[in-house]
């Protein structure tokens, strides 16, 4: 598990690295307009992965990215739980009794 998580947060490290280059900005102005330090700046660029979610979230916002990182957090993609959910449906479903109506919610 440990193997996944800093692999995963090296890979991040890379991409903010790149899109930092990308746009020409050096490390020094990312981490005073992120409002943290060179050294915190360092650490998510190398994947530390005891950086704090604020720091994340802070130059991926000065990058244009923190959009797409709360999309890949967002509950529509929690695969694990959808799958629970759908383990958990009925096997069937009764008529309703007479007399009764049927409400849908769409």
């Amino acid at each position: 598990m440990a193997d996944i998580k800093n692999a995963t947060v090296e890979k991040m490290g890379e991409n903010v690295r790149k899109a930092r280059l990308r746009q020409r900005i050096t490390m020094n102005e990312l981490a005073e307009t992120a409002g943290i330090s060179r050294t915190t700046m360092i650490n998510i660029e190398n994947g530390h992965p005891g950086v704090s979610i604020g720091a994340w979230i802070a130059v991926l916002r000065v990058l244009g990215m923190v959009d797409s990182f709360a999309g890949s957090v967002d509950a529509k993609n929690d695969l694990v739980g959808l799958e629970m959910m759908d383990r958990d449906l009925p096997q069937r479903v009764r008529a309703p009794r007479s007399g009764r109506k049927i409400v849908r919610k769409f």
